[in-house]
């Protein structure tokens, strides 16, 4: 018997709706014939038995569905379906030092000004489905070396006279996560940086893929060549 490894295959999928699970195998000698045996998180489905199941996503986050399938010649290779709760949640933050764009991308970098000049700080936050937002804003202690919070709570916070480097960062919780806006700023004259303005937009959350499946249209074709 020859045993081939796993296939999986990872779908957005909404819950209540119906999806169409199929494999199509085909094998390098003719007269091939295949059994199946379907599972749900490793538990038997004894009566699905047939290339294809039609399956109700569930509330759950994710769903985890796979196959059996044995040739007549004893091969055997399994296909794996895992649904995933779609969702339609996505954040955008911005984030500006005296209303220019702070891109940290790439790297926390130092904001310069002028010795004593104070720094208007700011995020601009949009959730995709308006989802409540909450900030908190803290300052790094480097005594104690860790942030300790501001009393403020909007998207926009000014900074006393800057004289040295200082670090701070904007807590922001959303639908549930939470997401850092760190800013560096320091004086001109230490250890001077060109700051440069950039165009990039930073999207933060999680990847969100259009629900494009359809019933019927979830399937996994499959090669199995004997050894």
């Amino acid at each position: 018997m020859h045993n081939f490894p796993s296939v999986s295959d990872i779908y957005n999928t909404k819950p209540g709706k119906q999806y169409r699970l199929r494999v199509e195998p085909e094998s390098s000698y003719d007269g091939a014939t295949y059994e199946y045996q379907w599972y749900k998180d490793e538990d038997i489905l004894s009566e699905e038995t047939s290339s294809e199941i039609i399956v109700t996503k569930s509330d759950a986050d994710t769903d985890d569905y796979s196959v059996v399938i044995t040739n007549n010649k004893g091969t055997v290779y399994t296909i794996s379906f895992r649904l995933n709760k779609k969702t339609n949640f996505s954040l955008s933050i911005l984030s500006y030092i005296n209303e220019d764009y702070y891109d940290t991308e790439e790297s926390i970098w130092t904001y310069k000004v002028k010795e004593g000049q104070k720094a208007k700080l700011y995020v601009d936050v949009k959730a995709s489905s308006g989802e409540k937002i909450k900030y908190n804003w803290q300052k790094y202690d480097n005594e104690e070396n860790t942030y300790i919070s501001i009393d403020n709570t909007t998207d926009t916070y000014t900074t006393d006279a800057i004289s040295s480097e200082e670090r701070y960062r904007c807590v922001i919780t959303c639908n549930g996560e939470e997401y850092n806006s760190e800013f560096m700023i320091g004086v001109e004259g230490e250890n001077d940086n060109t700051f440069e303005t950039s165009s990039y937009i930073k999207v933060n959350g999680e990847e969100v893929v259009d629900d494009t499946v359809e019933l019927n249209e979830v399937s996994e074709e499959t090669e199995s060549t004997e050894q």
